[in-house]
This record gives structure tokens, sequence and C-alpha cells, in this order.
């Protein structure tokens, strides 16, 4: 598990450098331009994500830690949008779970650059702790609110504080940082 995590985190450090450096938008313009629309000039978005979250069998406990990845697409309009999510639960110590969803997001736009946001994802749950295996499914219903940087030094970068409820876990709250970008 820890190669995974070791992986995981190279692969965001390579990829999110490479997104880094696409900081001149289309036609040289800049994002402060009336022109530029961040869900139709670069509808991509590649984001990692530390939560704390109600997924722990140990009663004395109350919360456990988990982060992850994310790669989501605007679906042609403002409105909707579609992404993976991986995220790896740990009881600080050894990665405990891991899960994989599939989501479909719709965004309430306040302006061009805050959006609302409900979220629904279906996916696979591997549970392995002290000897214990469990594979089942997964799903959470995930409400948060994304902003956009369109200007100074963080221009291209999101950030998105959100709550979230599911199987098999009850409840977690989290906050999630990326890049949006146009291939």
């Amino acid at each position: 598990m820890k190669k995974l995590l070791l992986l995981t985190c190279v692969l965001i450090l390579s990829f999110g450098g490479t997104l880094f450096a696409q900081e001149e938008f289309p036609n040289g313009e800049l994002a402060e331009t009336q022109d530029f629309i961040v869900w139709k000039d670069m509808p991509w978005s590649l984001g990692a994500n530390y939560e704390m979250g109600m997924n722990t069998r140990n009663a004395g406990e109350n919360f456990a830690s988990s982060f992850g990845v994310s790669v989501d697409r605007y679906l042609g309009t403002p409105l909707a949008a579609f992404g993976i999510l991986v995220n790896m639960h740990n009881n600080a110590a050894d990665v405990t779970a891991t899960e994989m969803l599939l989501n479909f997001r719709i965004n309430a736009p306040l302006s061009g650059s805050i959006s609302l946001f409900t979220q629904f994802g279906f996916g696979a749950f591997l549970y392995r702790e002290e000897d214990r295996e469990k594979d089942t499914y997964t799903m959470n219903f995930l409400a948060g609110c994304r902003i956009y940087f369109m200007n100074g030094f963080l221009k291209g970068f999101y950030l998105e504080p959100y709550v979230r409820t599911g199987y098999p876990f009850l409840f977690s709250g989290g906050i999630a940082a990326g890049h949006w970008f146009n291939f």
C-alpha cells in the first residue's frame, strides 16, 4: 500500500506541474477578460482532496482521515460535469480502504468564479485492515462550493470545501484543491 501511496503522490506532482505550466489562456488572453469562461475554455480539472470522516470501526475514534485524487470534465454546459474520484482511507498508520467512484455533478453557478454543486457517485470499495478483507460497492452524495481563482498567483486553480454522506461510511467533510485546464 505504501507503494500505491507513493505512486499516487508522484502522479499528482507530475501532472500538477505540467498543468501549472499552462498559464496562457486561449488566444493568449488572460482570465480577466470578459470572453473567458472556465467551463467552456478550460473544461477539465485535476484535483487532490483531504477529508475527515466517520468511517472508523473503533468507537474511541470519532473521525478517520482520507486523501484522494479526482479528474472531472464539464459536459458542454456549466450545469453538469462527469468525473472519477479515488480516495484512500487510513487509520494514521496504514491505508485501510480504497474507494473508486464515477461521479455525476450538477452545478449552480453563482458567478464566473463560484458555483455550488451536488454530486452523486457510485463505485467500488476495497477494505483491508487487521487481516479483514471486504470488497463491496460504495456510493456517495456530496455537496459543496467550487471557487475558481481567476487572477493573481493562484490563477488557474480552484478550492472546494464539501460535505458528503454515503455507504459504507456515514459522514465526512473535506477540502479539495486542483487545477483547471484544457487539452
